[in-house]
């Protein structure tokens, strides 16, 4: 998990762009946090991650209205959470090492809940 380093303008045009209409809904306070952080910083660091193939792991991951999404963003001080339904993967936008760990916190999620969904193996002696 190797982030890559974008310039803030490009930043709020990835987020605008993936989000789409939803950014429109987004809560006014953290948009406008959001464009703060973005702005007070000449360098953002962008780092995509693949989703689970099963939309309702993803979905347990994402937590209900986001839930999860925003915990993890709030706990690791990273600019903003994606996950993009069409090419299944999450993005994360922020500080290097706030990335890094925004990115890891979701993927042992990922484990997390795979686990917890699979039946124990049953052993025939």
């Amino acid at each position: 998990m190797n982030p890559v380093s974008i310039d803030n303008n490009e930043c709020l045009a990835d987020i605008k762009s993936l989000t789409g209409e939803a950014f429109l809904t987004l809560d006014p306070d953290f948009v406008e946090h959001l464009l703060e952080s973005v702005h007070s910083t000449p360098v953002v660091w962008k780092l995509t991650v693949d989703a689970h193939n099963d939309a309702a792991i993803t979905k347990q991951v994402i937590g209900t209205q986001g839930y999860y999404l925003r915990l993890t963003t709030n706990n690791t001080k990273c600019y903003f959470i994606w996950h993009d339904r069409l090419a299944n993967v999450f993005h994360f936008w922020g500080g290097h090492d706030e990335v890094k760990l925004a990115a890891g916190i979701i993927s042992s999620r990922i484990r997390k809940i795979v686990f917890r969904n699979t039946p124990p193996m049953t052993v025939e002696l």
